[in-house]
């Protein structure tokens, strides 16, 4: 699978699948429960070679079916039926039958339904020592460069640096969407109320989020796919519930770990200091029981241990399940409870084993008062007055007293000029009462800009409805319709290309490293055709061509932004790349003749020829090919070629039937291709094959193809020098 494509067939994505870390059960009744969620389906988007994917629905009495069976031969999509989450039974897991070696696929489940707060903007806070949070920032930009330019959610991600040393990485400092806050002198106190102030008061609070996922402790950096399934669950989240993930193993990964709406924090408060490794736990309880919310436990969100060091048969259950391997009945009668609760859903089956597993509710709020009389408690036991004892019951009797003070604005603003604070057991009361309503004052205008902030938001939401409805009304919003629309308009402008260029020559770039940029002064007054990266060239040379065009998807992908600023051409591409989200209103789409991609000289008619573009174009398994069509139905009388030198230096590393780049040594420009980028090797007996057939086909219209380039080892067209052809004045 490859993080470059993603399918958009479905509207809103749910969850989607991750091989690397395989965390793919869905369960259609925990989506149910926490979010409404009506109905959802499957997408399977291949970009490069064949899959199949069995949708296996496990029911509650344990039995499994084939819920659907996706697959595509030859790239698109697949999708599975309409699937209802009222009373669906059980939960469903993708297994991927069939995959070619290089295959390029994205599977995800999503919905049409819209979410709850489309534009969610979810913030991140996450704690650690320079190694997990350097990983953590690099998940993070793996995470953002996945998601499509026009995603309604946002996310900001909050580095609290523990290490003197923890910096952002060469990829994160322009990345406007990290922030890093330093907390060595006051770690003791508590990271976690850093980062709750600084998103809901101090300084990411101008970010205006409306989510905060805390991940204090974690133990490793998230997965990029964990970050994506936060955000959708934000999206779709009611305010009524807060998420955890469950534990992994024996590892209790989700008393720490806290996805709740804003609102939450604001009502609850600021975390409370000095309980280390407990904040966590102390703040979800009072996120739970002052907010008068619910938690539910995300099974999307599960983190397989490393080493699963758990007894318990319902953990391995549960870990076989989200991975795809389904557990067998067991035999022991002392089970049969067990495998009845597992049988109704990860959901479920996670919920009680936490339980057995000694990791209950959390304590309530009064949980610091109960410390001071288990305290006094132990005094009376022992019978004695020492000191230590003393101590501990004025301690605990202060902190439970002063706690309100020490969850305010103004504490915690203290501690974000990582200076701690004075002793705040002995704050003058006039102090604290001031840091109360100040505190209370900061809250109110806080809520005021976030309720302001989502009312923007949802009329926003509620014009773009009423447009759609309108384009509905007005026929426009019918896909199908829409691309006949847009292929009748292509056919159009294609039929006034037809012999735009009678009689002129035409001259086609090719990208090999014979190609001087020089060279390209001299081709003023010829028809010229560029494509792929030609506008590496562009900074040491005023010419343009005067047709563009791009071919494979991964050129189109790897350099999307790039050539959709390019200017100066006429843009001619097939019109499969709008499958991979190109639309440009500049570009003209033709259509592309169907060929045997896999092995296309199996085809005895292989390559189809095109002698007119608006019926389509012929794929020959390289840009010249499908150029030299175009030249043709243009109507130019000859055609040269120049920067074709048909030959190609392979790198050492391979990776399934890909080369990775190690240096460029096949085109023109040094920067052509980067270092570790993938790329598959041109079959030259196949590109011999395509040129054969253009150049019978140009001989039927009495059009001569010369090869002018510098260096070459093609011979099917004729030879000629390329300074005889274009002499320097």
């Amino acid at each position: 699978m490859s993080n470059l494509v993603r399918g958009t067939g479905i509207s809103y994505r749910l969850q989607g699948y991750d091989p690397v870390a395989p965390v793919n059960a869905f369960d259609p009744g925990f989506w149910l429960r926490c979010t409404g969620l009506a109905d959802f389906g499957v997408e399977l988007y291949v970009s490069v070679g064949t899959v199949s994917v069995s949708l296996r629905q496990h029911h509650s009495n344990g039995s499994e079916t084939e819920l659907a069976r996706l697959n595509t031969m030859s790239g698109g999509s697949a999708f599975s039926p309409p699937i209802q989450t009222d009373n669906f039974d059980g939960y469903i897991v993708p297994v991927v039958m069939h995959a070619d070696e290089d295959a390029v696929f994205d599977l995800y489940f999503g919905t049409n339904s819209k979410p709850y707060r489309e534009s969610a903007k979810i913030t991140f806070v996450i704690e650690g020592n320079a190694k997990t949070l350097a990983e953590t920032q690099l998940s993070f930009i793996d995470f953002m460069g996945q998601l499509p330019a026009d995603h309604p959610a946002q996310a900001h991600l909050v580095l609290i640096s523990t290490d003197s040393d923890a910096g952002l990485v060469d990829e994160a400092k322009n990345c406007p969407e990290i922030s890093i806050i330093s907390d060595l002198n006051t770690a003791g106190i508590g990271s976690i109320g850093r980062g709750l102030y600084a998103v809901a008061y101090g300084e990411i609070s101008i970010e205006a989020p409306s989510h905060l996922c805390l991940m204090e402790g974690a133990i490793s950096a998230p997965s990029p796919a964990l970050f994506e399934r936060s955000m959708s669950l934000a999206q779709f989240q009611n305010p009524q519930w807060i998420f955890s993930p469950p534990f992994s193993g024996d590892q209790p990964l989700g008393w720490n770990w806290i996805l709740c709406d804003l609102h939450r924090v604001y009502r609850s408060g600021l975390a409370y200091p000095f309980l280390g490794r407990y904040s966590g736990v102390e703040y979800r309880s009072r996120l739970i029981h002052m907010g008068s919310c619910d938690e539910a436990i995300a099974p999307g969100l599960w983190c397989p241990a490393q080493e699963n060091t758990s007894s318990d048969p319902v953990c391995d259950w549960i870990s076989q399940t989200l991975s795809g391997t389904f557990p067998s009945a067991p035999q022991d009668p002392n089970l049969q409870e067990d495998w009845a609760t597992f049988n109704r859903g990860p959901y479920a089956a996670i919920e009680k084993l936490m339980l057995r597993q000694g990791f209950p509710l959390p304590p309530r709020p009064d949980f610091f008062l109960r410390l001071r009389r288990k305290v006094l408690q132990l005094k009376e036991f022992l019978g004695v007055k020492r000191a230590r004892i003393k101590n501990s019951v004025n301690l605990a009797s202060r902190y439970h007293q002063a706690r309100s003070d020490l969850a305010t604005t103004s504490y915690w603003r203290q501690c974000s000029a990582d200076v701690p604070p004075l002793d705040p057991f002995f704050a003058s009361r006039s102090k604290a009462t001031h840091a109360r309503a100040e505190h209370s004052q900061n809250t109110v205008r806080a809520l005021r800009e976030m309720e302001l902030v989502h009312r923007v938001k949802t009329e926003f939401s509620s014009k773009l409805s009423y447009l759609e409805q309108n384009l509905q009304r007005a026929h426009l919003w019918d896909a199908d319709r829409v691309r006949a629309d847009q292929d009748r308009a292509n056919r159009i402008v294609l039929g006034l290309l037809r012999n735009r260029h009678a009689g002129q020559r035409a001259v086609i770039v090719g990208n090999g490293p014979s190609l001087r940029i020089q060279d390209l002064e001299h081709l003023k007054g010829a028809v010229t055709f560029g494509s792929n990266k030609i506008f590496l060239a562009y900074e040491e040379t005023e010419w343009r061509p005067d047709y563009y065009s791009v071919e494979d998807h991964m050129v189109m992908l790897n350099n999307r932004t790039e050539i959709a600023r390019l200017e100066g051409s006429f843009k001619i591409f097939p019109e499969n790349l709008r499958d991979f989200n190109y639309h440009k209103a500049d570009t003209l789409f033709v259509p592309v003749f169907p060929a045997n991609r896999e092995n296309p000289l199996s085809d005895p008619e292989f390559p189809h020829f095109s002698h007119d573009l608006t019926q389509g174009i012929g794929w020959g398994s390289t840009i010249v090919y499908s150029q030299i069509q175009m030249a043709l139905f243009m109507g130019c009388a000859e055609i040269v070629i120049i920067g074709l030198d048909h030959k190609y230096v392979l790198p050492a590393t391979k990776t399934g039937n890909a080369y990775r780049a190690a240096g460029e040594r096949n085109h023109f420009h040094p920067k052509y291709r980067s270092s570790g980028e993938l790329w598959h090797q041109p079959n030259l007996k196949v590109l011999e094959v395509s040129y054969a057939k253009a150049k019978k086909a140009c001989d039927t219209h009495g059009v001569r193809i010369f090869n002018a380039s510098r260096k070459t080892e093609l011979q099917i067209f004729e030879r000629a020098e390329f300074d005889d052809l274009f002499p320097s004045v």
